[in-house]
């Protein structure tokens, strides 16, 4: 049994096989947030990242393609331009390349079988790879109702397995500095098991979607675009987190627009309403961290100091993610010699 692991773990472990030669197949559930980690990877070692599906692939897409070398007077497997090979120049700006097999369980047995000395020996063909290439797989967990292939032993003994699981706090921290919806946040903050509704013991044919990290940015760019009140607000985040949770969260933000809003905290922080539910309380937490900035910090501050103290921590960590160079102020500064507290 594979040993589960957070998003933050995940990355590390990540981290660590590349830097020792090594190939990970990081396997999960579908949308939760496998291709992002690997995307971030890519951008930490600086590696240009090719995405290459290999549900979409036929054996010479991976093995080559065959060709007679007339000069030679050989048959030769000819690697497509998909592969930097020895020899090639670096991508201008970049350390190497970053091989991204994704959905690689996917793939036809084929296909599979056709990447082992891909994955094993870094080679197409009877050529090598770029020195500079780091190979990364991914794919679905085999319970998924993904279409997942099941993996011969020959080839699962080239990876590393590590199975990824959602952790919602590590998902609030990159969704704060990803500037995600305040709305979404304070929500996920408040009913921390609506960010991940999939449920692959029960999923059938009929369940078209559920609330994961991907479909959660896909309500974020949403959320961009129309107003709570549109009538096509249910239908649209219904296609997105499922109609079940839609109607929670819309529920939510309801309840939202009966709270202050944030230019009548400016004017009167001293007297406008403070929610009584931690409902309303996480809300306006998140409302205040989104909205801070240099200039209304000290009315902001005023009045978040009027909520429980485990409120005002929430709100200033997110502050501090969303705009770290807030810390520096001189409310805040107060606030932390005061409460003598340390956010980070």
């Amino acid at each position: 049994m594979t040993i589960k692991v957070t998003p933050v773990l995940a990355k590390k472990a990540l981290t660590v096989a590349i830097k020792s030669g090594l190939v990970i197949m990081l396997g999960g559930h579908p949308g939760i947030g496998k291709s992002e980690i690997i995307r971030e990877i890519a951008t930490d070692f600086s590696l240009q990242m090719i995405d290459l599906r290999l549900a979409q692939c036929e054996p010479p897409d991976v093995n080559g393609y065959p060709n007679i070398d007339q000069t030679r007077k050989r048959a030769e497997y000819v690697p497509f331009d998909t592969f930097p090979m020895e020899g090639d120049p670096l991508p201008p700006g970049k350390q190497g390349w970053l091989l991204f097999l994704d959905e690689f369980n996917s793939a036809d047995r084929p296909v599979q079988k056709a990447a082992y000395k891909l994955v094993l020996d870094k080679m197409v063909g009877q050529r090598k790879l770029h020195p500079n290439v780091v190979i990364v797989c991914a794919g679905n967990l085999v319970n998924s109702h993904a279409l997942v292939e099941e993996m011969s032993s020959a080839l699962e003994s080239r990876f590393i397995r590590i199975e990824m699981q959602v952790d919602a706090m590590e998902w609030l921290d990159w969704a704060s500095s990803k500037q995600i919806d305040h709305r979404i946040i304070s929500y996920i903050k408040h009913q921390p098991k609506m960010l991940y509704s999939f449920d692959p013991e029960n999923h059938t044919t009929d369940t078209k979607t559920y609330a994961c990290p991907r479909t959660w940015v896909m309500a974020h760019k949403l959320l961009q675009h129309m107003d709570i009140n549109d009538d096509i607000c249910l239908p649209l985040l219904a296609g997105a987190i499922s109609e079940g949770v839609a109607r929670e969260f819309i529920a939510y933000l309801n309840i939202y627009q009966h709270q202050p809003t944030i230019d009548q905290i400016i004017a009167n922080p001293t007297t406008v309403q403070v929610p009584d539910a931690p409902g309303g309380q996480f809300m306006m937490t998140g409302t205040i961290a989104a909205h801070a900035n240099a200039t209304n910090i000290t009315p902001l501050m005023s009045y978040l100091d009027r909520f429980p103290i485990e409120f005002q921590i929430i709100s200033l960590k997110e502050m501090g993610k969303r705009d770290p160079t807030l810390w520096s102020t001189k409310p805040i500064k107060s606030w932390l010699a005061t409460n003598n507290t340390d956010l980070c």
